[in-house]
């Protein structure tokens, strides 16, 4: 198998492949699609995608990639029915001419080959083992050839490309989530942190630095994500998103500056309750005075259980 053969194979089957994504593209593009429809409530496309993200992304990056390797290959033929128009030959005589030029083997390079591929070619003599390696080699320069005389010619056409990456979904923001920024920015970076992974702590002076210099136009939402392989992590998480919601806003212990620091038996937290309620009991302490008086005193135990 030569190497027109080759090429001429790789853009069928570039072709096949575009086309067979063609309907799938169709169907994975209509979010709105209504799927189900329970008591009156439709269930979309769009809710099922959300529940399946982590499993959809790997495939839609994947699709994008046998999407891009069908579309180049349908640029360069594009770009070489062209070229050989103007030079007024067949597509297949352009080809050979792309590919033609002075190829010369060393013997050196054979023998290093031969000795890497030894175990390759225990069928075969030592003679025909090394032909056939002269020749892989030889196919190998004139693919070299081809390719940087289709990259010339790819230099000098117009090409637009309009094919786009997959995107992962508009997160919703919502009035419970801990947001520091302008509410109304141009710029929005969720972040997704566990409170005892160190490369969540090492990237807060990034973010901190990003969010500090840019106030107007960034703003940062940070949500829990918990890995399992923290022990600690979920409880942790907890304690500090109910914080946020008994207290109205993030209170300290529940900050992302806290990620990755220590927790556990040695680096003991305060309970959930506690942590829940940190931020109104500091509140209330500062806001309370000490009785001075021996009366006062008294009253005080009484009110709170004391003898008097």
């Amino acid at each position: 198998m030569n190497i027109l053969t080759l090429h001429r194979l790789s853009v069928t089957a570039g072709l096949l492949v575009c086309f067979a994504l063609t309907s799938i593209a169709a169907l994975a593009q209509d979010g709105e699609r209504v799927l189900a429809e329970v008591n009156g409530r439709q269930i979309k496309q769009r809710d099922v995608d959300a529940l399946v993200l982590a499993q959809v992304m790997p495939l839609e990056d994947q699709l994008y990639a046998i999407r891009q390797v069908a579309l180049d290959n349908l640029i360069i033929t594009s770009i070489l029915e062209g070229e050989a128009k103007s030079q007024k030959i067949s597509l297949e005589l352009l080809r050979r001419k792309l590919s033609a030029g002075r190829v010369e083997i060393a013997q050196s390079d054979i023998e290093k080959a031969y000795t890497e591929n030894l175990s390759a070619f225990a069928s075969l003599s030592p003679d025909e083992a090394r032909e056939r390696l002269r020749l892989d080699l030889e196919t190998q320069t004139r693919m070299r050839f081809f390719s940087d005389a289709v990259a010339r010619l790819r230099g000098k056409a117009q090409v637009r490309l309009f094919l786009e990456e997959p995107r992962l979904p508009e997160l919703a923001i919502t009035s419970t989530a801990a947001v520091r920024g302008a509410p109304g920015s141009a710029v929005t970076i969720v972040e997704f942190g566990d409170f005892q992974c160190s490369y969540c702590r090492e990237s807060q002076a990034v973010i901190k630095q990003i969010v500090d210099k840019f106030k107007s136009e960034v703003k940062l939402v940070f949500k829990h994500l918990p890995l399992d392989i923290h022990s600690h992590a979920e409880a942790s998480a907890r304690a500090a998103f109910c914080a946020g919601e008994q207290a109205r806003r993030l209170v300290p212990r529940s900050s992302p500056q806290r990620l990755g620091r220590p927790v556990g038996p040695h680096h003991r937290r305060r309970p959930a309750r506690e942590d829940a309620g940190a931020a109104v009991l500091h509140q209330r302490r500062k806001a309370a005075k000490a009785p001075r008086s021996p009366e006062d005193r008294r009253a005080h135990g009484r009110d709170h259980g004391g003898a008097g």
